[in-house]
C-alpha cells in the first residue's frame, strides 16, 4: 500500500469514527447526560417560595440607602472563611434559625414586614429557610440568586472576619 492509499485510509477510518461518534444513541445520552446536569437546577430555583434577586439589585438597594438584613444561613466557618461575606450580613446558620424563631417569637413582630434577603453558598440553603421564614409570618423575602458562589465570580466587595 503506498504513502498515498495509507492516508487516504486514515482518513477514512477518522470519517468512520466521526460518524459513530455521532450516532444516534450517542447523542441521546449526550442531551440526557446535559439535562441531568441542568434541570436540577431549574427545579431547585422554580421551587423556591420566594423571589431572587440579583446581586447588581441587591448592592443597588443597600447603596441607596434601603435598610435590608442580609442573613447568611451558611455555617459560621464559611461565613468567616475564604469566600468571606456581604458586608453588613448577619450569619445564622440554617440548623439554628427554627430554634431561634421559636425563641424569638413575638419579638420579631417588628422585622417581620422588614425587607431580608437569604444568602448561602448557593441558593439550597437559602430557600430552605425562605420558606422558615415566610411561615414564620416573614413577608419581604428573597434569596441572593446564586449564593455567594455567583457574588465572588462576579468580584462583588467580600468582608472576611
Amino acid at each position: 500500500m503506498s504513502r498515498v492509499d495509507a492516508g487516504k485510509a486514515g482518513l477514512y477510518a477518522l470519517a468512520m469514527d466521526w460518524k459513530s461518534l455521532l450516532s444516534t444513541e450517542n447523542l441521546l445520552f449526550a442531551g440526557a447526560l446535559m439535562l441531568a446536569l441542568i434541570v436540577p437546577q431549574y427545579i431547585r430555583r422554580m421551587m423556591l417560595p420566594v423571589p431572587e434577586i440579583g446581586a447588581a439589585a441587591l448592592l443597588a438597594r443597600i447603596g441607596n440607602g434601603e435598610d435590608i438584613l442580609v442573613l447568611d444561613v451558611r455555617t459560621p466557618e464559611e461565613f468567616k472563611g475564604e469566600t468571606g461575606h456581604i458586608a453588613g450580613a448577619v450569619n445564622l446558620p440554617l440548623n439554628d434559625l427554627k430554634n431561634r424563631l421559636s425563641q424569638l417569637g413575638d419579638q420579631l413582630a417588628d422585622y417581620r414586614s422588614a425587607p431580608v434577603v437569604l444568602t448561602c453558598r448557593t441558593i439550597s440553603r437559602a430557600g430552605t429557610a425562605a420558606g422558615l421564614l415566610k411561615n414564620a409570618g416573614f413577608s419581604d423575602l428573597a434569596v441572593l440568586s446564586g449564593g455567594m458562589a455567583r457574588w465572588c465570580r462576579e468580584n462583588r466587595p467580600v468582608s472576611k472576619i
